[in-house]
């Protein structure tokens, strides 16, 4: 039979020369009839009836396709437990708004996607925590035991279509709003506390959209990945803190439109900085929209300062190491022991810091920017553990407050 080498790289000429040394000393018959299997049936007819040419083409694609796939880029393991990240969380997040809206909204028409949603709402009605709600409307369709739940507690529950379908039968003309109008009541996230909720005007609105357009003129770029997108996608905004530079190569390669960072804030109407065209440079959110004034302002409860001379003036940082990295990398810097073990070693702390000083070397950082003293800590954080938001986001004063202790040292040692 037949045999075809797995190669790589540059001997993929000498795999090439190889086959055709063969070709010159072997018959086509010769060829066929070694490839010949009879248990096959039509399918060894048809091999039989292929050129040699064809046969070996074959077998040199299947090599380096069998090549391809053992030797491939395996995908690194996640930092986190993805299935936990997208689990869904049911009834908290809409309990937890309700809680927060009822002593600061007169809210009395709440529109949910979800009847489960509606019966989170109907009974914060019954335990006379929102008295103030009056109808409820679903999108989805939901049982005539829920309007009936919702008759008996005073609100009024109501399909989309329904909405949809009286707003069509009584027409009414537009009534434009004011700029100092009253757009959106945007409730933030709670990094910096409890989550507080950012009256926005349509004025806000209006300028905010007016200076992300002025920035972002762009020209429509074809490509396939927009075809599978829609065919009419030009422009996608980042929001938060900037992307790895890696990243977003790879997305303005591959899905072929512009890619605009931006970062903001709920009570500026989102939008604060954002990047210009032209500058394809990665690592940063941009400038401040014309529509915005941008000024630093020490945050003395938080301990922020906007200058030196005050507070803590240099980095120090809290790092949680992966549990399914840790015991590898440090067996390889020659450390045992089990995760809590490798957590406490304070040779293994400082290889870690160590570490991040290279790294940040290599990333050009400045002295400035490094990061001088670590704490380890072995527990990831957390939803469950009060420093994360719902949505993933670090709540910095809980953080500081929890490892009060910890930076104190931290600064302490390092002056």
């Amino acid at each position: 039979m037949l045999t075809f080498f797995l190669v790589s790289g540059g001997s993929l000429w000498l795999f090439a020369e190889f086959v055709l040394s063969l070709l010159e000393k072997m018959q086509t018959q010769e060829i066929l009839k070694m490839l010949r299997l009879p248990e096959l049936g039509d399918l060894g007819l048809f091999l039989r009836s292929l050129s040699a040419t064809t046969l070996v083409s074959m077998g040199a694609v299947a090599a380096i396709l069998t090549y391809w796939f053992t030797h491939r880029p395996k995908a690194l393991p996640p930092p986190c437990d993805l299935l936990r990240q997208s689990e869904e969380v049911e009834p908290q997040p809409v309990t937890r708004a309700l809680s927060l809206l009822s002593p600061t909204a007169d809210l009395n028409i709440v529109i949910v996607d979800k009847p489960e949603k509606a019966v989170v709402l109907l009974q914060h009605v019954e335990k006379k925590e929102t008295p103030m709600l009056k109808m409820i409307i679903v999108m989805d369709p939901f049982e005539e035991t829920l309007r009936e739940r919702a008759q008996e507690c005073g609100v009024v529950l109501k399909s989309m279509q329904a909405v949809e379908d009286c707003g069509q039968a009584n027409h009414r003309a537009p009534v434009p709003p004011n700029p100092d109008d009253l757009s959106i009541v945007c409730f933030t996230s709670g990094t910096t506390g409890i989550p507080k909720g950012a009256m926005l005007t349509h004025g806000n609105v209006v300028a905010d959209f007016s200076g992300f357009l002025t920035l972002a003129e762009v020209n429509i770029v074809d490509s396939l990945m927009q075809a599978s997108l829609g065919g009419n996608v030009r422009v996608m905004v980042l929001g938060a803190a900037p992307s790895s530079p890696t990243v977003l190569e790879f997305l303005r390669a591959v899905i072929g439109c512009q890619f605009y960072e931006g970062y903001g804030q709920t009570e500026c109407t989102a939008g604060c900085t954002f990047t210009t065209p032209g500058d394809w440079t990665s690592g940063h959110v941009g400038v401040p929209l014309p529509c915005n004034h941008v000024k630093l302002v020490d945050v003395e409860e938080l301990n922020y300062w906007t200058h030196n001379g005050e507070g803590e003036d240099f980095l120090v940082a809290i790092v949680v190491p992966d549990p399914e990295v840790m015991p590898s990398w440090a067996q390889k810097k020659g450390f045992e022991g089990t995760y809590d073990e490798l957590c406490a070693n304070k040779d293994v702390k400082q290889a870690i810091l160590d570490d991040l000083v290279r790294l940040g070397k290599e990333g050009g950082l400045c002295s400035f920017e490094q990061v001088k003293a670590i704490h380890i800590h072995c527990d990831m954080f957390s939803v469950e553990n009060d420093l994360l938001t719902p949505t993933l986001k670090a709540k910095r004063p809980q953080m500081r407050e929890y490892f009060k202790t910890q930076l104190e040292e931290l600064y302490s040692v390092s002056i």
